[in-house]
Formats: structure tokens, sequence, C-alpha cells
């Protein structure tokens, strides 16, 4: 289990509560993922819900990863937009989960 799950069952708060208690460890941005929820953002002022992208999901393997790799890409090609960012990873992860495997289906560099 996970700490957000803990933290969810100890104190039935939500997904923003939760975020601002790991802000108040010290922590500057929160970023969470949560399969077909979609991910969040919050740094104690923004907090931004970004869904998932409809598709055809053939695995899962590798959607994890290939988010986190579109958003941090996307902060650097959009200057630290954090919204583009997520959408980024959203569209990244989309598109892992079309193929079977973490080792194809990625967003080109032309596709960004």
């Amino acid at each position: 289990m996970n700490i957000l799950q803990q933290f969810k069952v100890r104190s039935g708060s939500g997904i923003k509560s939760m975020m601002a208690e790991l802000l108040k460890l010290g922590l500057s941005k929160v970023i969470v993922t949560c399969g077909e929820e979609g991910a969040y953002y919050y740094d104690g002022y923004e907090f931004y819900h970004q869904p998932v992208i409809s598709t055809k999901v053939k695995n899962t393997t590798g959607a994890g990863d290939a988010f986190n790799s579109g958003f941090l890409s996307g902060l650097f090609i959009y200057s630290g937009f954090v919204k583009k960012a997520l959408l980024l990873g959203a569209r990244n992860a989309a598109a892992i989960l079309q193929t079977y495997g973490a080792h194809e289906g990625g967003l080109s560099k032309r596709d960004l």
C-alpha cells in the first residue's frame, strides 16, 4: 500500500487533502497518477486534474512510466507549463496503452 492509500484509509480524505499533507512534508509540488482516474497536480496554489485520454487498452505495462516521461518532457518543451505537460503525459500513456509491453508505441518527437 502506497503512502496515499495509507493516508486515505486513515483519514477518509480526498486526493487534494492527501496531496496537501505531502506538501507539508517539504515537497514543493506533488503529482499523483491514479490509473483510470487520470493524474493530479498540486503545488499548494494550483490544483489540476488531467483525465485519461480514451483509448483501446491492450496492456497497461509501462503506462505509468510513459506518463512520467511525457510529463517531464512536457515541462521542458513547454517551459514549465504544467497543464500542457500533464496533457503530454496523458497522450504518451495513451499511446503505450494501445500496445503490448513497454518497449513500443510511445510518441515520437514529430507527434509532440
